[in-house]
Formats: structure tokens, sequence, C-alpha cells
């Protein structure tokens, strides 16, 4: 009886290559170098907590270039001058797919991240209002459940990244039979856990940050120490000069004085550096008792802290 060949053939996945790119999202600048890493992509998934379907299936139509970046910002009322509207004119006419592992709206966490940002809130409403004692129990609270919801939704990024990315693959005849595809994260600064997770199960992960040298401010690295475990409750003078430096950069965004989120950062933790607990509880005293105008600015001039009013001042400090 004649032998019978039987081959049998096994489908190979293509290899999965992440990069991160790190930053802050406030501003159109903050996404200067997006466009650099989302050209190399096969796949873009942005940072976009409390998303929907209608949100994802509208990216996905900008993407394939049905919706201009002015009618999905009118949709989503987005600011021209955000990070998301320049995000939205990357994405544009890419034809990449557009995928999204963030907490969706529906997620049990998202009234927990609601609650922590009034709680952010409420403290610079209490620092403005002189009550330096509450304003600062609150930035604390704030820390500390932060950094307990970041933490779970890291893990759940995680989860979500590689089932997606894995799931869509499938799904995608021009991806199918690829060897290698490239996926590009956009993430906060805050999220480098993201890195780490998937560096320590061995996948091929690279990432960048949007400026080098990159410095958190104060309450990134009050997050970040608590995140890492490197502190078992916050540091009080980070806590305080958070407080200052969300006025110092609250002032030069109204300013208008530059629109780079990394230098406001470097600048507002440079200022906050001079100032000890006690400065900045006189400094809410000071602001509580002139009626919530915005004068940190002099209280800080009063203590010899130059605050600078170009950008080009901004520059020659930073060298």
């Amino acid at each position: 009886m004649p032998k019978i060949e039987t081959t049998e053939t096994k489908e190979k996945e293509p290899e999965i290559s992440y990069h991160i790119l790190y930053g802050p999202h406030r501003t159109a600048k903050d996404f200067e170098n997006l466009k650099n890493a989302f050209n190399k992509a096969d796949i873009y998934i942005p940072e976009l907590e409390g998303w929907d379907f209608k949100t994802k299936d509208q990216l996905n139509r900008l993407s394939q270039g049905e919706l201009t970046p002015q009618e999905f910002a009118a949709e989503q009322w987005i600011n021209d001058k955000s990070a998301r509207f320049r995000q939205c004119q990357i994405i544009y006419n890419s034809k990449k797919p557009i995928l999204l592992v963030d907490m969706p709206a529906q997620h049990e966490l998202i009234p927990t991240s609601d609650r922590n940002d009034e709680l952010g809130k409420e403290s610079l409403k209490l620092f403005a209002e002189g009550d330096f004692k509450s304003s600062f129990n609150k930035i604390r609270q704030y820390v500390i459940d932060e950094t307990s919801f970041e933490r779970k939704r890291e893990e759940l990024i995680k989860k979500n990244l590689e089932e997606e990315v894995k799931k869509f693959i499938k799904t995608d005849s021009k991806l199918q039979d690829r060897s290698d595809i490239n996926v590009l994260l956009s993430l906060g600064s805050a999220h480098t856990g993201i890195y780490h997770r998937l560096k320590k199960e061995k996948a091929s992960v690279s990432r960048e940050f949007s400026c080098q040298p990159y410095i958190f401010d104060s309450i990134g690295q009050a997050i970040r120490e608590m995140m890492f475990s490197r502190r078992k409750k916050p540091d009080k003078l980070l806590l305080a000069r958070a407080l200052v430096e969300a006025w110092i950069f609250d002032y030069y965004i109204k300013t208008k004085i530059t629109s780079d989120s990394s230098k406001l950062m470097l600048i507002a933790r440079k200022i906050s550096s001079h100032l000890d607990f006690k400065d900045i509880e006189n400094i809410s005293q000071k602001l509580g008792e002139a009626s919530g105008r915005i004068i940190v600015d002099v209280l800080l001039e009063e203590r010899g802290i130059k605050i600078l009013k170009t950008e080009k001042e901004i520059d020659e400090m930073l060298k």
C-alpha cells in the first residue's frame, strides 16, 4: 500500500512590537513628536479614559478620511488648540486602524476617577481660599486614591492591549499575512508602568519621552513614588509644592507665554524648589486674604523668586 504523505501547516502569528510615546497631553505643542512615531506605526492606540463605541467609530472614520478633524472636534467638543485636536490632525486620512484599550465609559472604576478629579479640584479651591490645612489633607488623599486607581487602570490597559491587538490582527486581511506589526501607544508620562509590565513579560517594546530630560511635576512624582512602592505615604513637601505648582502652571497657561507643557512643568518645579512647607502655607493664607485673586506671581516675587514674562526668558533659564 503506497505511503500517504501528510503535511501539517501551522499558521505563524506575526511578531508584534510596541512603541510607547510618553509625555503631557494638554496642548497641541505637547504632541509635536507624535507625527514621527505615528508614521512608523501600523496600529495606533491613544490614551482615552471613558471612551464609548461612538467615539471609537468616529476615530476610525477620521482615520479613513470620512470625518475631518474639525467635524470630529465639533462632535467631541474638542478645543482646536488642544493636544487632542493635534492628534486628530495626525490621524486624519492616515488609513491606520485606531484601537482603544483604556477604561470604557461604563467601567466600574470610572466613578472612582471622577471622585479623584473632584478631590484634586477641591484641594486647589481650598488652597486659594486660604484653608491650607484642609487643602493639604485633600491633596494627600487624592494622591493615595489616585495611586490605587492608576494601578488598577494600568492592569486593565496591559490586559486589553494584548487581547485587542491580537483580536484585531486576526480579523484584518491587510495585517494577517504580515511577519511583523508595529503598534504605537501614546500615554501620559505617569504610565511608565505599562512599559515595565511589557518588558517584564519579554514583549518587544520600546519607549520615548516627548522631551529630554523629562522632569515630572511634584504631583506626578508623588504618585509615581507610591505606585512603584518607594513610599507607603506621600512626601509632605512634594504635596505642598504640588499645590503651588498648579497655580504657577495656571498663571503661565492664562498669560499664554508658552504652550509647551514640558517647559511649564520644568519651570513650575524649578520655582517650587525654592519654597519650603511654611512658605507654601503662607502663600495659601495670603491668597485667601486677597479674596481669591491670582497673585501667586506677586507672592513669589516677594520671596525673591522671579516670574518669567517671555518664552525667551524661560528658554534661557532652562539652559
